[in-house]
């Protein structure tokens, strides 16, 4: 025994179905970008972190090497006033004779690197595809 659904008008079946799938691929294409923002943002905080770092040890060995106590006296005295006006920011000349010591940046070169098709990449292109349906509809 078998049962037939007799459908009035199949193409008004078919684009409310196509548009009934568009709306789930815009929100998944969405929810991707994002995290890969997210990821992005990550990798940028994780990197910043480690530049600060480097500067923090930079700072302690130049703090160590400066020859003169007053002068490292005075650095010091100028970091708590700092930390306790944060606002305010004080900077004072180091006395004649001394030789200033430059730090080299060291950055990692990066690359642009080609990525296969992401998913990101394959829901638009669905998305595509379905509203190519809908205009020949």
């Amino acid at each position: 025994m078998s049962y037939y659904a007799k459908i009035s008008d199949p193409r008004a079946s078919r684009r409310a179905l196509l548009e009934s799938i568009k709306e789930p691929i815009v929100l998944l294409t969405q929810k991707k970008e994002i995290d890969e923002l997210r990821k992005q943002k990550r990798e940028l905080v994780l990197d910043v972190q480690e530049e600060f770092n480097d500067l923090l040890k930079i700072l302690k060995k130049l703090e160590k090497i400066l020859p003169q106590k007053e002068l490292r006296q005075q650095i010091l005295q100028q970091k708590k006033e700092a930390q306790k006006h944060k606002n305010k920011v004080v900077v004072q000349k180091p006395a004649k004779g001394t030789k200033k010591k430059t730090a080299k940046k060291t950055s990692k070169p990066k690359l642009p690197v080609q990525k296969p098709m992401t998913e990101v990449d394959r829901l638009a292109y669905t998305l595509n595809k379905i509203e190519e349906k809908l205009s020949q509809l």
